[in-house]
């Protein structure tokens, strides 16, 4: 009688067939399917106003529209993709729910605007779910600027005493969510509706409250969750130091735009202003792509590569116009300085220093120069 052996298990880091696998999966497809009905409404509401200073072009919301889709797409595919690999991975779960999040905020947004400006009374519900597209861009949002960069790359704190910045998060998400849900006034996202789950009385003055608490520690928060990725960097090698190389990168990339665009949102002219949030939506949406890189580690150390070939690249351009230089000058003193020169821009040394040899009649040139001590 043949013996019957072990079933055979699935190969090592292949996704497993479990629930998790179909939550991801349901989440994803949530995710699509709404973008998807999100882009047909603004497609219908024409030049209907939302969003704010977007809305003042119907071609430029457009083009913000389709941008804040890719953005929303990047995260939800990136963030099933880790899942799907790695299921206990919670950046994946993370990037998944910032998806999600993205998604219903753009699609209640659209929704609203339809039932309540483009064709009023179209459609059923319009109040509410201008207001679920206002308060959900809390955590849309400051999911991102937060705990991305807090947890990043294992899902993990760096250590016990972050605990705190996660408290910080956690409230300045909370208060900012709250905040937005039950202040009077009108919703964020479509301006010319009133909120209509505004509080009265003491629970407006405590909405409103909260609200402006969100909006002092936010800064505070931001800076505290960039920092553990700092100190992450700064403390990590091999394989996670390239993941955090990866995301770090991007990170910056989202920095550099983000400083200028976010203030000149107040003063640019609405064409500019628009133009440049599509520039720094686009940067978001590299931020789920580098992590995605960095977790599955897909030709993690390609970014060493072209750093290595760009500055390799710079100090052979410098010395090829040294040598066309060489063939054109005959002053030594020229090319002596000039010598000096191309090793100062490429190596970088401390201190350059060059003697010639003596010439024929017992005299002899000699050329020194010291750096600053790079």
């Amino acid at each position: 009688m043949d013996s019957v052996g072990p079933p055979v298990g699935r190969p090592k880091g292949a996704p497993a067939a479990d629930g998790a696998l179909w939550v991801v999966t349901v989440t994803w497809a949530a995710t699509v399917v709404l973008v998807a009905m999100a882009l047909v409404l603004l497609a219908k509401n024409g030049p209907a106003p939302s969003f704010g200073r977007i809305a003042a072009a119907h071609g430029q919301r457009t083009v913000a529209a389709i941008a804040g889709a890719s953005c929303t797409l990047a995260f939800a595919t990136v963030g099933a993709t880790i899942v799907w690999h790695h299921r206990r991975q919670r950046m994946g779960w993370l990037f998944c729910l910032v998806g999600l999040a993205l998604a219903v905020q753009a699609f209640a947004t659209f929704y609203a605007t339809h039932a309540l400006v483009a064709r009023p009374g179209s459609l059923p519900g319009g109040q509410v779910m201008g207001w679920l597209g206002t308060w959900v861009s809390a955590p849309a949002l400051l999911l991102i600027s937060l705990f991305c960069f807090l947890l990043f790359p294992d899902g993990r704190l760096p250590a016990a005493r972050w605990r705190l910045v996660a408290w910080l998060d956690g409230l300045t998400l909370a208060t900012a969510t709250v905040g937005l849900a039950f202040r009077t006034g009108p919703l964020a996202v479509l301006p010319s509706v009133a909120n209509p789950l505004a509080a009265s009385g003491t629970a407006a003055r405590l909405a409103n409250g909260l609200l402006t608490v969100g909006v002092l520690l936010l800064p505070v928060a931001v800076v505290a969750s960039v920092g553990s990725l700092i100190v992450r960097l700064r403390q990590a090698k091999g394989v996670q130091r390239q993941q955090l190389k990866w995301f770090a990168s991007a990170a910056a990339l989202v920095a550099v735009i983000a400083v200028p665009v976010l203030p000149g949102q107040v003063i640019a002219p609405t064409g500019w202003a628009a133009g440049a949030l599509v520039a720094l939506v686009i940067a978001i949406a590299c931020l789920p792509v580098s992590a995605g890189i960095a977790i599955l580690r897909y030709r993690l150390y390609d970014l060493d590569v072209l750093l290595n070939r760009t500055l390799v690249y710079n100090a052979q351009r410098t010395v090829e116009a040294f040598a066309a230089l060489l063939r054109q000058q005959t002053d030594l003193d020229v090319l002596a300085t000039e010598l000096l020169a191309v090793v100062d821009g490429t190596m970088e040394p401390t201190q350059v220093s060059l003697w010639l040899r003596p010439t024929a009649d017992g005299r002899f040139r000699s050329s020194r120069a010291t750096g600053g001590g790079r």
